[in-house]
């Protein structure tokens, strides 16, 4: 079975080779969490990208930012969803925000758009925020998890960690972005061209 090294991108297309039609069992794991229940149960795609620099995950209810707290420590979070204006649907980021300034943490909100291309400037001040050891840890969520917060932390291994190109997509792909998906074509391009213009 190929290291997520051997993958190989066409970059034709500027996309990674296409797989099976069948997910992952990596991918069964993700899906199947929210119905097994955990220290993190509700809580969706959470990962520890790196420890004590940077974790992921979909969107956190207080209780599950009170426990990675806790658990891992936390200074700033990342917010990429949008939806915050509706007074019904946007009450989660008031809460957020809220609880970020009881505890002293820093709270950033990213607008992004997981059907739409993504500003290189985006990608660039948060590999700059990535890049200061006193934003540490940092959690970067979205609503599931996935796509968003996939880009901006493709974005770091590509930039911080030194992987190539290939290494992220796949990691990207593990943790639930759908790269072959039509939707989803605007922000993966986006993302690659950022990144193949940094030589990565």
């Amino acid at each position: 079975m190929p290291r997520r090294d051997d993958v190989v991108l066409d970059r034709e297309k500027h996309q990674p080779p296409r797989r099976g039609r069948w997910p992952s069992l990596h991918q069964w794991r993700l899906w199947l969490s929210g119905l097994i229940g955990s220290r993190y149960d509700g809580l969706t795609n959470f990962h520890v990208v790196q420890p004590g620099v940077l974790l992921r995950c979909g969107q956190p209810r207080l209780q599950h930012l009170e426990h990675i707290r806790q658990t891992h420590g936390l200074r700033t979070i990342i917010c990429a969803r949008g939806g915050t204006r509706h007074p019904l649907r946007g009450r989660w980021f008031k809460r957020e925000r809220d609880y970020c300034a009881r505890h002293a943490i820093q709270f950033q909100h990213v607008r992004l758009s997981d059907t739409r291309g993504i500003a290189p400037q985006v990608l660039d001040e948060f590999v700059t925020l990535m890049r200061d050891p006193r934003n540490h840890p940092v959690l970067v969520h979205c609503e599931q998890g996935y796509h968003r917060t996939g880009v901006l932390v493709a974005a770091y291994r590509v930039a911080v960690c030194n992987w190539s190109i290939e290494r992220a997509l796949a990691e990207m792909e593990e943790c639930g972005f759908e790269l072959h998906r039509p939707k989803r074509q605007d922000l993966v391009a986006g993302w690659l061209k950022w990144a193949e213009a940094r030589g990565g």
